[in-house]
């Protein structure tokens, strides 16, 4: 068994993880919703985005001062050194969150260009579907370690007894809520 992770490190993974699961939940939503891309492509990238947080944070290699105000531009490569390379980690999902990315800052930055990059309406099956992955590869690596650790009620207790409750409420609405909980439920990532 490893050795177990300060308790705060195990609470900010857990507050990015529940974070992940609520972007994706409210982006895809949004996107049955309204049909339209925009909101759900800056909120799927903040899925994978929060996800490697996640997961970066039961990182014990990465030292938690690095952790604090992280950069956009730090993370690919944070998530290559404590993640990928220690093979806690496909390569693949470093794929998904460029992916992602190259999709948000386009949606964000050049909204309404004359030549288009990206066909909106076209990317809606996709976006969800690699923001779903994200979220899949996140909730093994985070098992995988709180087990090891012996951690893994500690994680599910924050999100459930903590902190889950009051950030649900206060960033998704009564149907957002729902499905929330029952993802959280269904990946047994909290009590």
């Amino acid at each position: 068994m490893s050795t177990k992770l300060p308790h705060k490190r195990v609470s900010r993974s857990a507050k990015h993880f529940l974070a992940a699961v609520v972007f994706n939940e409210s982006s895809k939503a949004t996107l049955q919703e309204t049909q339209g891309t925009l909101l759900p492509c800056m909120g799927f990238y903040y899925v994978c985005f929060h996800s490697a947080v996640s997961m970066l944070w039961l990182c014990e290699s990465l030292p938690e001062e690095k952790m604090t105000r992280l950069r956009h531009s730090q993370l690919r490569s944070f998530v290559e050194t404590h993640l990928c390379q220690t093979r806690k980690l496909e390569r693949g999902f470093l794929d998904q969150y460029e992916q992602l990315q190259d999709l948000r800052e386009y949606a964000n930055y050049n909204f309404g260009s004359k030549a288009p990059k990206y066909e909106y309406p076209q990317m809606k099956q996709v976006i969800e579907v690699v923001a779903e992955s994200t979220l899949l590869q996140t909730r093994e690596v985070l098992v995988t370690e709180l087990q090891a650790r012996d951690q893994l009620f500690e994680f599910q207790a924050v999100i459930g007894d903590n902190i889950g409750e009051d950030l649900i409420k206060l960033h998704s609405g009564p149907l957002v809520a729902k499905q929330v909980w029952d993802y959280l439920l269904r990946s047994s990532l909290t009590t």
